[in-house]
């Protein structure tokens, strides 16, 4: 397979899988641009409050991992609001 062969099956790889996660994010969430922009400052705030409080590793880590959650989930809100809708094409 050439170089730009396997970089067009990586795109269309990605398009694809990006589709797929979109769809469902459409059919099961709910969450908006801005209640996910409000969620993430919060768990913000509870970081910053665990670590003034010394909180332990795993606690910062369950932290960590539902923002880390809440980022990607916003990330592909975002695409999702930049991309062409269909009934447009």
């Amino acid at each position: 397979m050439s170089v730009l062969s396997q970089i067009s099956y990586t795109a269309f790889t990605f398009l694809l899988l990006l589709s797929v996660t979109l769809h469902r994010m459409h059919t099961t969430d709910t969450r908006t641009i801005e209640s996910l922009t409000q969620e993430i400052g919060d768990i913000v705030a509870e970081r910053q409050a665990l670590r003034a409080a010394g909180a332990s590793t795993g606690e910062l880590e369950a932290n960590r991992k539902r923002l880390t959650e809440a980022q990607a989930h916003l990330s592909r809100l975002l695409i999702a609001s930049h991309l062409p809708h269909p009934e447009a094409a």
